[in-house]
């Protein structure tokens, strides 16, 4: 009997072919955007696209806070982060916050 195994690529989208962030989100939008990020050598590079959640904005300031669905956000706990306690360095994070301008080619995935 065969079985059939899900391919990782049916779930890739093609980003390229999503419409242009034009604006300011609104909240519960979909969107897929890349931004700068540190590598293991903290070097500064552009990053995958990323999906997120818009979860809260602040229109004055353009400050975002975005939930990550698809996407790894940089590591913190390298050689020069700062801990803090009440923090678990070997939990994930999917929770930023950012200003709109350091979206790189923000993409609407899905809009609220």
């Amino acid at each position: 009997e065969e079985q059939k195994t899900m391919s990782v690529d049916e779930d890739i989208i093609d980003y390229s072919k999503l419409k242009d962030l034009v604006g300011m989100p609104q909240p519960q939008d979909k969107l897929a955007f890349k931004m700068l990020d540190l590598n293991e050598s903290y070097n500064p590079v552009i990053s995958a696209y990323k999906e997120g959640v818009i979860l809260k904005l602040d229109p004055s300031s353009q400050n975002v806070i975005v939930r990550i669905l698809r996407g790894v956000i940089a590591p913190t706990n390298g050689r020069f982060a700062m801990v803090n306690d009440s923090e678990d360095p070997a939990s994930p994070v999917d929770t930023i916050e950012l200003n709109i301008r350091q979206m790189i080619e923000p993409k609407i995935i899905e809009s609220s």
